[in-house]
């Protein structure tokens, strides 16, 4: 019911994203730009063993993702993955690309809780490419 880039899928992202307990060690922000003739930011922080989703852009992101609104439909729909996306060019990844390296076990938390947004959401079936 939930449809993908809306107030009410940032809502449940930031739900799910603040029940995550993060290594207290890793600290990282990761934006999110959508462009478009309707452009949306939005980041994820994580730090002091916690994690947050926040409508608007970093003040200082130690990484940015950038893409359009379809590619980033795909991905939080589950339709693309993020790889396939980043391999076509469609996702670009810019900043200290280390960081990620640092904080994969967190991102693998945060991953396997956007599946809970994903599954909650017809969109999904109204969307999933043939490709998925």
């Amino acid at each position: 019911m939930v449809e993908p880039l809306t107030s009410e899928w940032m809502r449940q992202l930031g739900s799910v994203t603040s029940a995550i307990k993060a290594d207290p060690d890793v600290s990282l922000v990761i934006e999110q730009t959508v462009d478009g003739p309707t452009p949306l930011r939005w980041h994820v922080a994580i730090s002091n063993g916690s994690a947050s989703t926040v409508l608007g852009p970093a003040d200082d992101p130690d990484i940015t993702l950038t893409t359009d609104r379809e590619t980033a439909t795909g991905i939080a729909t589950g339709s693309t993955s993020a790889q396939r996306a980043f391999l076509e060019g469609k996702l670009r990844i810019s900043g200290r690309i280390n960081s990620l390296i640092q904080a994969r076990s967190v991102l693998e938390d945060i991953s396997d809780a956007l599946w809970s947004v994903r599954a909650s959401d017809d969109f999904v079936d109204r969307h999933r490419s043939p490709e998925a």
